[in-house]
């Protein structure tokens, strides 16, 4: 959660990538989080024209990988941590595969 106590969304360079992808509009970018005693959960949902180079119809996979930064519990990390490179590396990161 940010500062107004919301979720916060960021994009992230991949280092050592050929190219840079534009700049998403984060403004479109859907996040909602709801707390409880236990634990939080939290909604994300990403506009295919925000996905750079996204092709469905060619590309019905894509790579994926989450970072959650908690002030209170910490990092929560999709499946490696900093110990590995998935900041680099996307070789790191599950697939996401799209049906129709």
């Amino acid at each position: 959660m940010g500062p107004s106590g919301k979720p916060v969304c960021q994009q992230q360079a991949i280092h050592r990538a050929q190219d840079d992808a534009p700049q998403c509009d984060l403004k479109t970018i859907g996040l909602w989080a709801k707390t409880s005693k236990t634990g939080y959960d939290l909604d994300i949902w990403l506009p295919a024209s925000e996905l750079y180079g996204f092709d469905p119809a060619s590309y019905p996979q894509t790579g994926f990988y989450y970072q959650v930064s908690d002030s209170e519990l910490g990092e929560q990390f999709m499946m490696v941590d900093h110990e590995f490179p998935f900041a680099q590396d996307p070789s790191l990161w599950a697939t996401l595969r799209f049906e129709q």
